[in-house]
């Protein structure tokens, strides 16, 4: 009975631990997310790697410079696409903040803009 007891205990602790670290998760995204919305620059990036992860995961690896300092991050994408590899994309990061950033898939560096200024763009360049 007491061992009944204390495996539904450690059962429910067990669910709070895992509810709360996604919570966490999901609240830190939604901070991160605000906070490059209120005070975005914007740079390029480079993907040097995509990797598959998990059984269904794939994230691309992609490097980035900021006031001459350089930064990598990565980001999950939904299919093993190599071809993504060397090509370059709009980096979105918070100003003052480089580590907080994203890589904008859907806005690709046109091969006339050959690098970006030291400390990034307010705007992405038309």
């Amino acid at each position: 009975m007491k061992t009944n007891n204390l495996n539904r205990i450690a059962k429910t602790i067990f669910i709070i631990g895992i509810l709360s670290i996604i919570i966490y998760i999901i609240i830190k995204s939604q901070y991160e997310s605000k906070k490059r919305a209120d005070n975005p620059q914007y740079t390029i990036g480079l993907i040097i790697n995509v990797r598959a992860r998990a059984k269904l995961s794939v994230a691309l690896e992609y490097s980035f410079k900021v006031n001459y300092e350089g930064y990598k991050s990565i980001r999950g994408i939904e299919k093993y696409n190599t071809k993504l590899i060397g090509k370059r994309f709009y980096v979105k990061f918070e100003s003052g903040n480089p580590d907080n950033c994203e890589i904008l898939l859907d806005k690709p560096v046109p091969d006339s803009i050959k690098e970006a200024p030291p400390e990034g763009w307010a705007k992405i360049p038309k």
